[in-house]
């Protein structure tokens, strides 16, 4: 089985199961039959300096389908996400192992005087490297290549989702289709079921910082009392121009890079990695 398409066309009237790890430890397959094992690095934290306010990079993506025998016990290390201060930190690595299996998801880098870069992959049929944060001097974090290509990074206050990037204050989305204010409604019969790989969720919009939908990122906040909103899964957060200790910018959520901030207001944390396991019970 060569691709992911085929994968859910062999489906054969099985019943769909995904197991999502947020911590480090293993898995023991319980059937024989083929798995999509999916990792992501942490993503880079954002900085909050006084030329150094950019957003985190996202973390990077490996993917691989294989068949393992019953009782295969897959590990795993969870990356941790980057912390803020006046550069951001950069996340840590998500690994898998198993027999045949050796997947590498690498932190991205934390924001600076520029973006963050994000994250390299290795080991899978499909390695993507994280989207960037911005570099226009107060920008949101990257998002994570889900769907296999690299997210643009954000131009300005909004966080990059996983397919647009963040563009103004607005969060990118998680989708190519303009003109559409319910995806999830208008295009359900495009994606499967609930997999958490396939998001279609909107970024955030408005100067409030509101929270980036299931792929989308997080708005930007501009002005006295406005934070930056988080990212929605996989995506980053947004920036904030508070200037107040109290009104963080957006955390990066499953990999995305953590918003860019004006001190004092705290850079956003970059979102810990994920390791996402699906197969078929037939």
């Amino acid at each position: 089985m060569s691709n992911v398409s085929q994968f859910f066309s062999g489906g054969g009237g099985g019943i769909y199961q995904q197991k999502i790890f947020t911590s480090s430890g293993s898995f023991t397959c319980p059937f024989t039959t083929s798995y999509i094992v999916s990792a992501v690095g942490g993503g880079g934290g954002g900085g909050n300096g006084g030329s150094s306010r950019n957003g985190g990079g996202a973390g990077g993506f490996t993917q691989k389908i294989i068949t393992f025998p019953a009782n295969t016990v897959i590990s795993f290390t969870i990356g941790a996400g980057g912390g803020n201060g006046t550069t951001g930190s950069a996340g840590t690595a998500t690994t898998v192992t198993a027999t045949g299996l050796s997947l590498t998801a690498n932190g991205g880098g934390g924001g600076g005087a520029a973006g963050g870069t994000g994250g390299t992959a290795s080991g899978g049929d499909v390695n993507v490297t994280g989207g960037s944060g911005g570099s226009a001097g107060l920008t949101g974090g990257g998002g994570v290549g889900i769907y296999g290509f690299t997210p643009p990074a954000p131009n300005s206050y909004g966080g990059s989702g996983v397919w647009t990037g963040g563009n103004g204050q607005s969060g990118g989305n998680a989708h190519p289709f303009s003109g559409v204010t319910n995806p999830y409604t208008a295009f359900s019969s495009l994606f499967f079921q609930d997999r958490i790989l396939t998001p279609i969720g909107l970024g955030g919009t408005g100067t409030a910082g509101t929270a980036g939908e299931p792929g989308g990122g997080g708005s930007g906040g501009a002005g006295a009392g406005q934070y930056g909103g988080p990212g929605g899964f996989f995506a980053g957060g947004g920036a904030t121009d508070a200037s107040h200790a109290g009104y963080a910018a957006g955390t990066g959520k499953f990999g995305g890079g953590g918003g860019g901030a004006v001190s004092p207001s705290p850079g956003g944390l970059g979102g810990a990695g994920v390791v996402i396991i699906e197969y078929f019970i037939k």
